[in-house]
């Protein structure tokens, strides 16, 4: 009759699992014909589309960090690929023992290529600088606890010391002594033993001077070039244009 219906049909649907969220379905952890308890678990349940990364910062750059801010997620599993994140939460506690303090971010990952509990870098922008310059970190030279660089003038070289700041993928920020359309050497360094000694910048590759020394001249020391930042070859250096630096 209709009363046995609407029954079965109840029994029915309290048997019925529905999710809480959408998801992806895990390893099932019974069989058929398995007896469970109250609060057995049957199969998890994982939101991997956006994912939540904890990441920790020392307590000094807490100033630095906000909500909202962009971040940028690297794992072994895909090398040299980022996912792009933003800082979803800051603990309002530090811990004691790191002096550090917990950081949660949002990424999007509809790909479904992250995975819960994987092991990954974060990179965080915590401040940009406008107006910067950079020259290779093959002009840099060490002079006690100061730096040089050999700027190349009217054909030789002359030596300048500089104030360098942050290092980044093989290129040195310049925060002082150098302008941006002086040209400086990048090998040879110790072929210069002195200031004022003559230069001959070397072409791509470096086979050959461009300029042959001159008859009765002193020999001419070789100064060599190395390409500038976006890997395009160059016959001279010089400080990469002011642009942006993080």
């Amino acid at each position: 009759d209709e009363a046995a219906v609407q029954l079965a049909k109840s029994r029915v649907e309290k048997y019925t699992l529905i999710a809480p969220f959408d998801g992806v379905v895990g390893l099932r952890r019974v069989s058929v014909g398995s007896y469970l308890v109250a609060g057995a678990d049957i199969v998890n349940l994982e939101q991997i589309d956006p994912l939540k990364v904890d990441f920790r910062i020392p307590e000094s750059f807490l100033p630095a960090v906000r909500v909202g801010q962009p971040i940028a997620v690297t794992v072994d599993a895909f090398a040299g690929r980022e996912f792009a994140g933003k800082v979803y939460a800051i603990d309002p506690l530090v811990d004691e023992a790191g002096r550090s303090i917990v950081i949660r971010a949002i990424v999007d990952n509809p790909q479904h290529l992250l995975r819960p509990g994987v092991f990954g870098r974060v990179a965080v922008t915590l401040a940009t600088r406008e107006n910067t310059m950079f020259v290779p970190e093959q002009a840099i030279v060490p002079v006690g606890d100061r730096v040089q660089v050999y700027r190349i003038v009217d054909g030789k070289s002359v030596p300048t010391f500089v104030r360098a700041g942050q290092r980044e993928k093989g290129q040195v920020e310049i925060l002082e002594g150098l302008k941006p359309d002086d040209m400086v050497i990048t090998a040879g360094h110790l072929k210069l033993p002195r200031p004022g000694i003559p230069v001959t910048i070397m072409p791509p590759g470096g086979l050959r001077p461009q300029t042959p020394p001159a008859g009765g001249a002193p020999k001419p020391s070789t100064g060599a070039a190395v390409p500038p930042a976006d890997g395009a070859p160059s016959t001279a250096n010089r400080p990469n244009p002011p642009g942006r630096g993080g």
